[in-house]
């Protein structure tokens, strides 16, 4: 994984990304993402291409990356926004351990449509 690291222009903020590449595949198979801020709390985002799901990158991907944040930063406390349809990710969520917190109605989408999702936690 290549790591970039930035910080919000206020401060109260470090983002960091990761691309993935699979050594199988020889090409790059998604990114995870990580906001840390202030608070300890630390938003977790990934994407996976289509052709590359159900394959187990995902899963080894987020993994690292929680390892790295947590010998990284001090009692972070790892959330997660999902769509409630995807399947896929709050079954990915729930492996690393991950439990249901909160559910967040009416979400605008990119197709200034209104999604419901559900925020994953785990400390």
């Amino acid at each position: 994984m290549v790591l970039a690291r930035r910080q919000s222009p206020d401060g109260t903020e470090i983002w960091l990304n990761w691309a993935v590449w699979s050594l199988v595949e020889k090409c790059y198979v998604g990114y995870v993402q990580a906001t840390i801020t202030i608070y300890n709390s630390a938003m977790l985002g990934y994407v996976f291409f289509p052709n590359f799901w159900g394959k187990g990158y995902a899963l080894e991907a987020v993994k690292c990356m929680i390892n790295y944040l947590v010998k990284t930063y001090q009692n972070l406390d790892f959330r997660a926004d999902v769509d409630v349809e995807n399947h896929r990710s709050i079954t990915l969520l729930h492996n690393l351990g991950f439990v249901r917190a909160t559910f967040i109605q009416n979400i605008e989408s990119n197709q200034d449509e209104f999604n419901h999702e559900v925020q994953y936690r785990c400390a």
